[in-house]
């Protein structure tokens, strides 16, 4: 991941647990919209994607939940997180027992909070990628 990015993801974020998913620590955001302005200030894009990667939504936090309950929906099994944002429900499914997990999202600041919330949750990586045109091969 290019360091900048990185840097970017650790300037604008705070790593802590997750509420409701107090086992698993992401680099979080305090607000969206001081965030968005950062990202338009750091790419030059006037409109820029909502920095998902940045925040646990309820969404990804139900996944988690439910991963946490029933480990055995993914236990020993390899696991596709598209539009990964944070990787939570990646995170998530590797806690629960799944033997692989490889997130995709086309933000590269996703991709860049991935690999940091992977590492900050004993996981050496999620097989991020910025990808939009093909989901990374299995190996």
């Amino acid at each position: 991941m290019p360091a900048s990015r990185r840097a970017f993801v650790l300037r604008h974020t705070r790593l802590r647990p997750v509420p409701g998913a107090e086992e698993i620590r992401l680099h979080l955001a305090d607000e969206v919209l001081p965030l968005s302005h950062a990202v338009q200030l750091e790419t030059g894009d006037p409109d820029p994607a909502l920095p998902y990667w940045a925040f646990a939504w309820a969404g990804g936090l139900a996944i988690a939940r439910y991963l946490r309950e029933h480990p055995e929906t993914v236990a020993g099994r390899t696991v596709f997180d598209l539009a990964a944002g944070s990787g939570l429900c990646a995170i998530a499914a590797l806690a629960a027992g799944a033997s692989e997990a490889t997130c995709a999202d086309i933000d590269p600041f996703a991709v860049a909070a991935i690999e940091l919330n992977a590492r900050a949750n004993g996981r050496r990586s999620c097989g991020g990628t910025s990808s939009t045109t093909s989901p990374p091969t299995s190996t």
